[in-house]
């Protein structure tokens, strides 16, 4: 994951991969709290600038800036912007209509929404703090290895196979065997075994 937004990316992606490498030092800590505190008010007169160049060369004419702060909110206004809907687009208003509670209710957002002249949106801005990217990054981390794990253990399961003589003290430890014709029932136990006659099936 690229973090090319923050000002300190440089310094913080040397920081990431010390530490994956169990390589901390002293000075992390105070760097780290610097960046988390200081790091919006650096970097977001720079992401202002560059969102309005963009929306300057797609739409020269003003906007009306709109802050959100839910993502009901968010849905609401694109439904409100979509007069003309497509089929699936359609069948998803319909389904957010019906059934709003399925759709995450109430989760904080913090959009920017940009509006023409006429109420319909040109575009939005998402912002992420630090500390949301923070917990995106341990998720996809805590996923990856989840899965280098598993498919380790799947590897060295195949190369080394139980023998058959402990697949078969395994079975016998958990499951109740029945002889034939006899009806024995043998439950293994400690120091020998409890057997049970019945009538003959």
């Amino acid at each position: 994951m690229h973090l090319t937004s923050i000002t300190h990316r440089k310094q913080l992606f040397e920081l990431a991969t010390r530490w994956f490498g169990d390589a901390p030092r002293p000075g992390d800590g105070r760097f780290l709290t610097q960046v988390f505190t200081y790091e919006n008010i650096i970097t977001a007169g720079m992401v202002r600038a560059l969102l309005t160049g963009i929306k300057d060369a797609v739409h020269p004419g003003p906007i009306q800036l709109r802050r959100l702060q839910s993502k009901d909110e968010l849905r609401d206004a694109i439904l409100g912007a979509c007069p003309d809907p497509s089929p699936r687009e359609a069948e998803l208003f319909r389904q957010y209509r019906q059934r709003p509670e399925e759709f995450f209710p109430g989760t904080p957002s913090d959009v920017v929404l940009g509006l023409r002249a006429d109420s319909s949106i040109l575009g939005m801005a998402r912002v992420k703090r630090l500390r949301r990217i923070a917990e995106k990054c341990s998720r996809r981390v805590a996923d990856a290895l989840a899965g280098t794990i598993n498919d380790r253990a799947r590897a060295v399961a195949l190369r080394h196979p139980p023998a058959p003589a402990a697949v078969q003290h395994e079975r016998d430890g958990r499951r109740l065997r029945t002889g034939g014709a006899g009806g024995v029932a043998h439950l293994p136990g400690r120091g020998g075994g409890v057997q049970a006659r019945g009538p003959a099936h």
